[in-house]
């Protein structure tokens, strides 16, 4: 006999996943954690269309983020979540159809959080206080690039310096961190996000990086994680801890651009750690 529920409450949506949202209807399960699952439409076999489902935290949410307010009901959905479970969103309901389950959550309200990077750009000043007042030498503590083998390709992209529109030098390095690493996000893939995003939000030509970046990425390994958070960036999104620190850089406010690394760097086992190190490789140069 299934078990039903009815329950109400409010979503906090990634605004990049709008269109997601309004294509598919239909979603599996596709890995489960302690803190919240990916879920993937049923009709997609693209890598980069997946959804994190979680309690909301608007100061650290993921562009791929879908957060419940309810934090009693989102440890009930956990509690009797399974892989390939299927969920259905509508604009009025999110259904969770599990083993024995079902779970229906009828929508208050559907708020989408701006995740876009395209009013949050670094100006030379903003470049000049960052580097005078923030160093990533002073917060990196744990990193995928204290393994030999990455620390080796590290110390030779840093060698290369930077010169825009120059960025085919940089392609056999581009090549050897794709998918390297452990986890969900290999600390590779992180490297070259936090590199990108540098790109994007101090208003340097990215197209060249991106077209060698994505003709790698279509011949070599890497996880759906990381291939999702690579479309968004190539889209001109980003999760909200790196919006925070632009906007705390760009207003001057040193404890709150701490407060944003800090947060940075508590992503994942070394994920933001990693990416910070990508993003200040760029910094740095220019």
């Amino acid at each position: 006999m299934i078990n039903q529920i009815v329950v109400t409450d409010s979503i906090d949506v990634s605004n990049y996943l709008y269109s997601l949202l309004l294509e598919h209807q239909l979603f599996r399960v596709v890995s489960i954690f302690k803190s919240g699952f990916n879920i993937k439409p049923v009709k997609s076999s693209r890598p980069f269309d997946l959804i994190y489902v979680s309690i909301s935290d608007e100061n650290r949410f993921s562009v791929l983020n879908c957060g419940l307010k309810d934090i009693e009901l989102f440890k009930y959905i956990l509690e009797n979540l399974h892989l390939d479970d299927r969920i259905v969103f509508t604009p009025k309901k999110m259904v969770i159809y599990s083993i024995n389950q079902l779970i229906s959550i009828k929508l208050k309200q559907i708020n989408y959080i701006d995740t876009s990077i395209l009013d949050c750009q670094l100006s030379k000043d903003d470049l000049i206080y960052f580097k005078e007042n923030l160093s990533y030498c002073h917060y990196v503590h744990q990193s995928g690039f204290d393994l030999p083998r990455l620390n080796q390709i590290l110390k030779e992209w840093h060698s290369l310096g930077f010169h825009k529109d120059a960025f085919e030098k940089f392609f056999p390095l581009i090549e050897k961190l794709i998918g390297n690493g452990k986890g969900l996000t290999p600390s590779g893939d992180d490297f070259l996000q936090g590199y990108l995003l540098a790109l994007k939000l101090t208003g340097q030509n990215s197209d060249e990086f991106e077209k060698i970046l994505f003709d790698l990425l279509l011949t070599h390994t890497t996880t759906d994680v990381s291939w999702a958070y690579y479309a968004a960036l190539s889209r001109q999104y980003t999760s909200t801890m790196w919006l925070n620190l632009v906007r705390a850089v760009k207003s001057k406010n040193i404890r709150e651009a701490e407060k944003a690394i800090d947060t940075i760097l508590n992503i994942g086992h070394t994920s933001g750690q990693d990416m910070l190190i990508g993003f200040l490789s760029l910094i740095d140069k220019i």
